[in-house]
């Protein structure tokens, strides 16, 4: 196999599979013979991205943005990448530069609701996601990431109702799962909480947010050693976790802690800075077989790939 567009969609067929290690062998190839080639700089980033390197993810799609400037997708990218390093700052540019090129590019919408929300600019961020759905309709990702935005402004019930209607278009969806379970929480609903955030972790067993709000669903119905017991399931994913051990600290004076710590108050312990990084999986996830569709057209006509989806969402 030697043709670029055969090696790109040989990747891609990979990539689709999930089995990164064999798309970025090629992706490397066709560098080795075209090191500005945008798509294959572009979808290698996303591997490295999915993959936890984002630094390096970070540099390859800009490669691939220097390469082919006009492509919107490639921006979209760079977005998903900045906000999984938590830069909302850069990220909402990136995303405001694909929304720009692209005016009725739904995940660039979503996306960037997610990067305002992440800098407290909430009213912007609502209308921003609002604009992707008034683009797509069937977007669960985006329709969690309303609900996020209408539980920062404390509108649980709304909250609530976006988290039901992403959930009714993709019923396995984790993270809605566990944003569902923090609204019932605002809304004094204990045990439906635990249920939502019991799905949560079945479907996502190393989901530490769902961890979280069901060991404080637990707490608020009484049981204590479920509580726990939960809490210590949880540390053992993640020992580093403060939140979680100031938690379990909290209930058995196992740990002294001075303060509380720092990702409880930011968050207003409302699970978002713990489910950021799996939003973003989760959202790239549900974008990838229109990705690679639009990545072997644009390889086809000899343009640049469109980006896979992003943040339709942390944590996320």
């Amino acid at each position: 196999m030697s043709d670029p567009d055969d090696l790109l969609r040989a990747a891609l067929a990979h990539h689709q599979r999930g089995q990164l290690e064999q798309a970025k062998a090629i992706y490397q190839q066709i560098l080795q013979r075209n090191a500005s080639e945008p798509n294959a700089l572009n979808l290698l980033g996303m591997v490295h991205h999915a993959q936890g390197r984002q630094q390096q993810a970070e540099e390859l799609i800009r490669r691939a943005i220097a390469a082919a400037p006009d492509v919107p997708g490639f921006h979209n990218n760079l977005g998903t990448v900045l906000l999984a390093q938590r830069r909302t700052d850069a990220a909402e540019e990136a995303l405001r530069a694909a929304a720009a090129l692209q005016p009725d590019y739904p995940e660039a919408h979503s996306n960037l609701g997610v990067a305002l929300l992440g800098q407290g600019k909430v009213e912007e961020a609502i209308a921003s996601i609002v604009r992707a759905l008034e683009l797509r309709h069937h977007y669960p990702a985006a329709r969690n990431n309303l609900g996020n935005a209408l539980r920062a402004r404390y509108l649980y019930r709304e909250a609530a109702q976006c988290y039901l209607d992403a959930l009714a278009q993709q019923p396995n969806y984790p993270e809605a799962h566990s944003n569902l379970a923090i609204a019932l929480l605002a809304l004094a609903d204990a045990p439906a909480a635990e249920a939502e955030a019991r799905r949560a972790i079945e479907l996502q067993p190393d989901h530490l947010g769902a961890f979280l709000t069901l060991g404080v669903a637990l707490e608020q119905q009484g049981r204590k050693g479920d509580a726990v017991e939960t809490y210590r399931a949880a540390v053992r994913l993640r020992p580093n976790a403060r939140g979680l051990r100031f938690q379990l600290a909290a209930l058995t004076g196992e740990e002294a802690f001075d303060s509380v710590p720092p990702e409880l108050v930011a968050s207003g312990f409302d699970n978002y800075a713990d489910t950021f990084d799996r939003h973003l999986v989760d959202g790239l996830k549900y974008r990838a077989p229109q990705l690679l569709i639009d990545a072997i057209a644009a390889a086809t006509r000899g343009g640049g790939a469109g980006g896979a989806g992003g943040a339709g969402g942390g944590s996320g």
